[in-house]
């Protein structure tokens, strides 16, 4: 592990954190890079005074063992699964249903959505993976109609 350049707002569960100064001023985080993986961590890990960034990494490390191990749980357990990925080429997309292939039980299905700028609605791209779905959707990953059309007919089961 190695610090990035660069910092960001921390975040515990997607909520950023704000200090507690009559300012209120949300909290900055450190970039810390895994380098045996190459995974980057943006919001995980808060710049605290006087406090190294590794001083947070057991609270983080539980968090994230809870997290792997309810989703393995969840791979083994369920009849279906669906992954959503925002961006991925054709080589990346086989290798994640390679690996899906080998660690769930049910059935599974992947959809990879690439955004394209200037893109005027929703188009699919047939790349011939068995249980991919490939769309390039316009650049607006925040435009909930795009989001409504690409999950149309998709349902929660408990």
């Amino acid at each position: 592990m190695r610090l990035k350049d660069g910092s960001a707002f921390y975040l515990d569960d997607g909520s950023p954190i704000f200090s507690d100064d009559r300012f209120a001023k949300p909290v900055q985080s450190y970039f810390v890079e895994d380098t045996f993986y190459n995974i980057i961590s943006v919001h995980d890990f808060p710049i605290l005074p006087n406090q190294d960034w590794t001083a947070t990494y057991p609270s983080f490390k539980e968090k994230l063992n809870k997290r792997v191990n309810r989703f393995l749980d969840l791979m083994n357990t369920s009849q279906s699964i669906l992954f959503v990925r925002w961006f991925a080429n054709y080589n990346q997309a086989a290798e994640l249903q390679s690996a899906l292939y080998k660690i769930t039980n049910g059935l599974f299905h992947i959809v990879i959505i690439n955004p394209v700028e200037g893109l005027p609605n929703v188009s699919e791209v047939d790349w011939g993976l068995d249980r991919v779905c490939s769309v390039q959707v316009p650049n607006r990953i925040h435009d909930t109609t795009i989001w409504d059309y690409i999950l149309n007919g998709v349902t929660l089961t408990p």
